[in-house]
């Protein structure tokens, strides 16, 4: 029900993974344009009833689709295609410099237990 307030375009190239992160106030809301992603979600919220799960999620252009990802889940996207992704980000908050709401983790933290093979 979150209106769109935000949006912009992001790019992965091929073999690359973009992520760890999260955001505590907006939510993503993803639209899969061209190439082929695997979108990796940890739910780490505290009250959650799927604290600790771990969801794979292929985006592809031959299937598109929009994808919501709540506040609070950490993600990363992995392009597994050959040529390059591209998202529109529809965000439900718009973007604030003072306060960007983005927190990150790296790609091999022990905090979230998933390892993107090959990259």
């Amino acid at each position: 029900p979150e209106p769109l307030a935000h949006s912009y375009i992001t790019t992965i190239r091929p073999g690359v993974v973009k992520g760890w992160g999260r955001h505590a106030k907006t939510e993503d809301r993803y639209a899969m344009v061209f190439g082929e992603a695997l979108t990796v979600l940890f739910d780490d919220r505290p009250e959650s009833p799927t604290r600790g799960l771990v969801a794979e999620v292929p985006l592809s252009e031959f299937h598109r689709c929009l994808m919501n990802i709540p506040a609070g889940i950490w993600h990363a996207t992995a392009n597994v295609g050959s040529k390059d992704v591209l998202i529109v980000n529809f965000k439900t908050v718009p973007f604030d410099s003072a306060d960007p709401d983005k927190f990150t983790l790296p790609l091999d933290t022990d905090q979230i237990p998933y390892r993107f093979r090959g990259r």
